[in-house]
């Protein structure tokens, strides 16, 4: 029993420090700002060549290449490449975006799952935000039911 209990611990131990060692934390090259993404030890791990980047969200980081916005992976992959003026962070499944000052919003493929003809959208809270549309507010959710 008390070799059982060892065993589990130990295993539990390791699952949750590979867990822990995957956090990216963005950092900025000194002297510049291209940024890069750093594991818990300090070690480079996306190298920096972004002109700005957000943390990581639902395994998704919001990018800046050339003035557009995109999101990469944690090894570093672009997924969804740079097209949107910004882009928010992904909650809920979901990325808000905005194009010529218009909001809509993004799923984790890229697909848009809210035409950006919104005014505004605040961030989704329990699958749903605030939004306003043809100067009428309201509540949106995830999948654009207004």
């Amino acid at each position: 029993m008390k070799i059982k209990l060892s065993f589990i611990v130990l295993v539990i131990s390791c699952f949750l420090g590979s867990l822990f060692a995957q956090d990216l934390t963005p950092f900025r090259m000194e002297g510049t700002n291209i940024w890069g993404f750093k594991d818990a030890s300090g070690k480079v791990v996306i190298p920096a060549k972004y002109n700005y980047v957000n943390p990581f969200s639902e395994g998704l980081a919001m990018v800046r290449v050339n003035d557009r916005s995109g999101y990469i992976n944690t090894k570093g992959e672009m997924v969804i490449e740079p097209q949107f003026f910004y882009a928010y962070d992904f909650k809920f499944g979901v990325a808000i975006i905005r194009d010529n000052n218009m909001y809509g919003a993004i799923n984790q493929k890229g697909k848009i799952v809210i035409p950006t003809n919104f005014q505004i959208i605040h961030a989704f809270s329990e699958g749903m935000a605030a939004a306003k549309k043809d100067n009428k507010f309201g509540f949106i959710d995830t999948k654009g039911k207004w």
